[in-house]
């Protein structure tokens, strides 16, 4: 498996997975709209995001898609503070 930054082409695959992730996210908490109904506009905040000092990966196993890697810090201000991580998501 390889992690490498996504292509244009990427991007179904990505709509296609945070698709899923957002499917099972109603089940945690009755705010959260489910699957294509938020895939797009958070598919683009995610890139917008890693593009502002974050990351996405996607993970190839040859040349399929197999899962992707986001993150990006969440409050910038409070960085130097030990309890604050950067904001992770993952998909396989």
């Amino acid at each position: 498996m390889l992690f490498v930054e996504p292509k244009s082409s990427d991007r179904p695959n990505l709509l296609k997975a945070v698709a899923e992730l957002q499917n099972y996210e109603p089940e945690l908490h009755e705010t959260r709209l489910p699957d294509e109904q938020i895939a797009d506009a958070y598919s683009r905040l995610m890139l917008s995001r890693a593009e502002g000092g974050g990351l996405v990966l996607v993970a190839e196993d040859g040349d399929e898609f197999v899962g992707f890697a986001a993150g990006w810090n969440e409050q910038e201000e409070l960085l130097r503070a030990p309890w604050n991580a950067p904001c992770w998501i993952m998909y396989r």
